[in-house]
């Protein structure tokens, strides 16, 4: 988790939040050279780079060879999303709009800009605000049940 990482302060010629996207280019000077990887599914890591943009700490994972943006996660409480989320916010689902991957992450449904919510890591228990567990290795209550789940990270290019 990066909750806990320090964050490289880079120099930063990305100059704004809407500047950094899937596909945008990182300039060479934007890479500082460390051997580190972004892991953005189970299977499939890119190397990354720490930013900050606009005093919004990103992860950046890139494609080596041509330096495009694949995947991008934010556990910074200052960055919201077009769409209104932001890290720390409560948001209401369903059992039925939420995907677990064992052993990885619980996700909400992907917003229009593209960010997807992240509500649990590696096989913790998820919890409505109530209290709630929800269990989606069990079969779906019908109807599905609802509630608020705080969100722990925004993510983009993942899963």
């Amino acid at each position: 988790m990066l909750t806990n990482a320090v964050f490289l302060v880079c120099v930063v010629l990305i100059s704004t939040l809407d500047q950094i996207d899937l596909g945008a280019r990182l300039n060479k000077d934007e890479i500082s050279g460390r051997s580190l990887e972004c892991v953005a599914t189970p299977s499939q890591t890119y190397p990354c780079e720490f930013l900050t943009v606009e005093g919004v700490h990103v992860a950046v994972g890139y494609e080596r060879d041509n330096l495009r943006i694949k995947y991008l996660s934010i556990q910074d409480k200052h960055f919201k999303t077009k769409d209104g989320l932001q890290v720390g916010a409560s948001v209401t689902v369903s059992e039925d709009q939420l995907v677990a991957i064992p052993g990885w992450k619980v996700f909400g449904p992907r917003a229009k800009s593209g960010w997807r919510p992240v509500f649990g890591y590696f096989g913790e228990k998820v919890r409505f605000s109530d209290g709630t567990v929800v269990d989606l290795a069990q079969p779906r209550h019908d109807p599905p049940r609802a509630g608020q789940l705080e969100i722990l990270e925004l993510e983009k290019g993942g899963v």
